[in-house]
């Protein structure tokens, strides 16, 4: 079990020196106080670096340092400070990992737009709150047929899909859709398959990553679901709008399709 916590503070980085996790992880396991030379006998580190570490964790209130005694001793705070302290330190990397991405992201862009100009096929990118308010403002296009091929983690966007699919159904506008056989969709659609159901073609889809939209013959609208954040974009772009068409003819609609919004 010390190994184990050992091996997990080690993953989740939230201490940069090995010595100040295996002090926490020794006073973890050691409920009683304990001397700074006790814990460096036990743990087999030198005092100068028992030490440094044990005012490091004192000073993160982490653990505390007893002074009524000589010698010092020290023990334990309450573990929801080591919990809280965890939390925030992750929260913290994950904020810093999530700019320096975008900054990266930002100067790859930069660095191939200067040779590759962007192709005039994709009229915009949208990001996560910008995809649903995108999808809303589809119900307003006029057009004979749209069709909604749904992935697994499209479920973000569901409410916003069913009122869209719901205005154009009203408006007698054919819907094909294709979405997982799972509860989470069919309650959204159930009130739609059943009212309209001579206005829906219905099929079953096993995509996870990536959601269409296609409006009419030439528009694509892609959402690629992400681990860190959705994207959306609008496309004119024929051989993707045929690659993403083709997954509403294959049976079970299973094919996992996207080319990384790069087209020729």
């Amino acid at each position: 079990m010390v190994d184990e916590l050992l091996s997990l503070f080690q993953d989740l980085g939230v201490f940069s020196s090995t010595y100040d996790i295996r002090v926490l992880t020794h006073l973890i396991f050691h409920h009683s106080p304990q001397s700074g030379k006790q814990i460096s006998e036990d743990l087999k580190i030198s005092d100068s670096r028992i030490y440094p570490s044990l005012n490091r964790l004192v000073e993160l209130d982490l653990i505390v340092k007893d002074d009524s005694t000589r010698p010092s001793l020290y023990y334990l705070s309450p573990p929801d400070r080591l919990v809280s302290y965890s939390q925030s330190t992750i929260r913290t990397k994950i904020t810093s990992y999530q700019d320096s991405l975008e900054k990266c992201t930002d100067l790859i862009n930069t660095a191939w737009n200067s040779t590759h100009p962007v192709s005039t096929k994709f009229s915009s990118i949208y990001r996560d709150n910008e995809i649903i308010t995108e999808i809303t403002s589809l119900a307003s296009l006029t057009t004979p047929k749209l069709m909604f091929i749904l992935g697994r983690n499209a479920k973000l966007y569901l409410d916003a899909i069913g009122k869209v699919i719901h205005e154009l159904l009203a408006r007698d506008i054919q819907i094909e859709l294709s979405m997982p056989h799972s509860k989470e969709f069919i309650d959204v659609f159930e009130e739609l398959l059943v009212n309209y159901s001579a206005n829906i073609i219905l099929k079953q889809s096993k995509l996870i990553l990536e959601s269409y939209i296609i409006i009419g013959k030439d528009i694509l609208f892609a959402i690629i679901h992400q681990n860190i954040a959705d994207i959306a974009y609008y496309s004119e772009d024929g051989e993707l709008i045929r690659n993403a068409r083709q997954l509403w003819k294959d049976p079970n609609t299973s094919i996992q399709f996207h080319r990384l919004i790069r087209t020729e």
